[in-house]
């Protein structure tokens, strides 16, 4: 009997470490996977601001430690450039809300490389503005190439290049007559 319950213990002391090493993965795993959720939310409120014409919250998406946005507009880093950049170049409202032409920002197909304190993300969008007479158009499609740190427990954009793929020929045209 004796020599039974050492051998009982001599297995549970020899499956102690893989059971230990399952907890830590699984816990791992799903640290793994609030993270991706948590960077799902950040691509997503990007679009939301953007619409809202809300920089300051735009702004609060990026590093506080040399966040840099970069796309067609243009190369800022750092809150106050972010702001200045995107309401030089936007605007503070959304011409809907003045009556004129509508426009949104649809994000999809992200992918997303958590490593840590760090992760990488690559997504697409579309820029939809309202068409006079005929509905919602098309104006751009383009992808996120982004880097992401996480910040006092946030994620937040390293750096986020913003790169246009498609493009209406004559967009600029309707951005320009939107507002």
């Amino acid at each position: 009997m004796k020599s039974l319950r050492l051998g009982l213990i001599a297995a549970l002391l020899t499956t102690m470490p893989a059971v230990m090493a399952a907890d830590n993965d699984l816990a791992h795993r799903l640290q793994v996977l609030e993270d991706k959720e948590a960077i799902r939310i950040l691509l997503l409120n990007y679009g939301r601001y953007v619409d809202d014409r809300n920089w300051q919250a735009f702004a609060d998406l990026f590093a506080d430690d040399g966040g840099s946005w970069n796309g067609g507009m243009g190369v800022a880093t750092g809150s106050e450039a972010i702001i200045k950049m995107m309401t030089d170049t936007i605007g503070t409202t959304n011409a809907g809300a003045s009556g004129g032409l509508s426009n949104l920002h649809l994000l999809t197909n992200e992918i997303i490389e958590v490593n840590g304190d760090t992760a990488t993300a690559l997504s697409k969008w579309a820029f939809v503005m309202t068409a006079e007479g005929t509905g919602p158009d098309v104006v751009y499609i383009g992808r996120y190439n982004d880097k992401l740190v996480r910040e006092d427990g946030e994620w937040k954009f390293k750096e986020r290049v913003v790169a246009g793929d498609v493009m209406r020929t004559n967009a600029v045209e309707s951005l320009n007559a939107a507002e």
